[in-house]
């Protein structure tokens, strides 16, 4: 009998041991767990979720000789053990005792990056999503159709003025011309990304289960399952759907807002002496907020595990809560882990209106000089050409809020890829299933004889 790995199976496993009560076995733990269950005062700090919020709930684990129950009830989340005699006797529970006592807990801590998404996470991904060579075709197509959306642009604004002496037809003949080829590109660029996104979230998603079907036992006595659930599901979730839409957004409008400035650049050499002091501080706030944004997503990752396993736990042990009406006490301790996964996200919100005023004054102020040079150079430049410039410019705005969260967002979704990869990368596995060498005979076992030696 394996051991349980969580509290309620714990207690659904030992409900005969209550019913006997004290007949002569075991009287002292079911006298525990039957007070742990009905919130006997003794053992209010034996909970889930002490003064931090542990990633699941602490379980009971059987040995050959005691029962060891881990408690949080200490500040500095240090568990100490208490133990109790019962009869029960496994050798992978004794093996994940001895360890778990050793370190003085059984629980591993959940992994969390710091700082920014480490080079070769983003390198695993992208080799995942098909390497080098979609990566240069995405960009290349991106600044075709960029390219093919300014010189839309450009022939409207020259079939307005009517620069060329040709017919109408003709102008509407390029004009439409010119969409259809940035229609293309566009929409090539965004089935590559989804392609792209599929191979990549595919492969992570395989790696990573051969690398849990092949972890030590001693891993999942150690690792909660609301954890790994959660990498299965939010993690995969992100990876699939959001990370890929994410970066093709991000390449469409940074590839957007460089043509833009560009195009004002060409027109207005001047608007070089705003734009690169407002690039720069640009970039300081983007690199503000990415830093603050991207480990509220990774505490947001970590404190959505103890969600997940409560609300699991609670299904798999619906009969025992009925059976000692724990209903309440359950209900506020998931109150309380949903309330701790909550407050990054508030922040997050937060740190986006911040953003959000800052990046619109940067914006202003190049809308501001633009319109200068408009009417400064009203005799030299054509009106649809300065026309088209102060439409660009206005544009500033909305594309640097988009670059910036979009950019944030795909870094704070990568997280979910670093995820899944230090799982498909950083487990512990067990041997090779086969061991070249070590292979029995073809037609193996010949005979229906089995003999034993020694």
């Amino acid at each position: 009998m394996s051991p349980p790995t969580s509290t309620l199976t714990a207690l659904h496993a030992h409900l005969d041991l209550i019913r006997r009560k004290a007949t002569g076995e075991l009287p002292t733990t079911a006298r525990w767990i039957r007070d742990f269950v009905m919130g006997h005062e003794k053992y209010k700090g034996d909970s889930v979720v002490g003064p931090e919020v542990v990633d699941d709930p602490v379980p009971l684990t059987t040995t050959s000789s005691s029962v060891t129950v881990v408690t949080t009830d200490e500040p500095d989340e240090k568990q100490h053990a208490e133990t109790k005699p019962t009869t029960t006797t496994t050798a992978a529970a004794a093996a994940a005792a001895a360890s778990a006592t050793a370190a003085g807990t059984l629980m591993q801590k959940e992994e969390r990056e710091t700082g920014s998404v480490k080079t070769h996470f983003l390198a695993t991904y992208l080799h995942m999503s098909g390497g080098a060579p979609v990566v240069v075709l995405t960009l290349f197509l991106a600044c075709f159709s960029q390219v093919a959306r300014v010189l839309t642009d450009n022939w409207l604004t020259q079939w307005t003025s009517h620069t060329h002496d040709i017919s109408q037809a003709a102008y509407q003949g390029i004009w439409v011309g010119l969409g259809v080829v940035q229609i293309t590109a566009a929409a090539l660029q965004a089935l590559l990304a989804a392609i792209s996104g599929l191979w990549a979230a595919e492969r992570l998603h395989r790696k990573a289960l051969e690398s849990i079907f092949r972890a030590p036992l001693r891993f999942f006595d150690t690792t909660p399952l609301g954890r790994i659930i959660n990498r299965f599901s939010t993690d995969i979730e992100q990876i699939d759907t959001t990370l890929p839409e994410y970066i093709r957004i991000f390449i469409l409008y940074i590839s957007m807002t460089l043509a833009n400035f560009i195009y004002i650049a060409v027109i207005f050499p001047l608007f070089f002496a705003p734009l690169i002091p407002a690039l720069l501080f640009f970039y300081w706030l983007q690199d503000f907020y990415r830093s603050t944004s991207r480990e509220l997503k990774r505490i947001m990752s970590v404190t959505f595990s103890p969600v997940v396993a409560q609300v699991s736990e609670t299904l798999s042990g619906l009969a025992t809560i009925r059976a000692y009406g724990a209903g309440e006490r359950l209900e506020e301790r998931l109150v309380e882990v949903v309330g701790v996964w909550d407050r990054p996200y508030y922040l997050g919100v937060m740190i986006q209106r911040w953003l959000s005023t800052r990046l619109e004054l940067v914006s202003s102020i190049l809308i501001f000089f633009t319109g200068i040079f408009v009417m400064h150079f009203r005799d030299t430049i054509p009106p649809s050409i300065a026309g088209l410039s102060i439409a660009y410019a206005l544009q500033v705005t909305a594309m640097f809020n988009v670059c910036v969260k979009v950019l944030c967002d795909t870094e704070m979704t990568l997280n979910s890829a670093e995820r899944l990869i230090h799982y498909s990368h950083g487990l512990e596995c067990e041997g090779p299933t086969v061991v070249e060498g070590q292979r029995p005979p073809k037609g193996w076992p010949q005979t229906g004889k089995v003999e034993v030696r020694g």
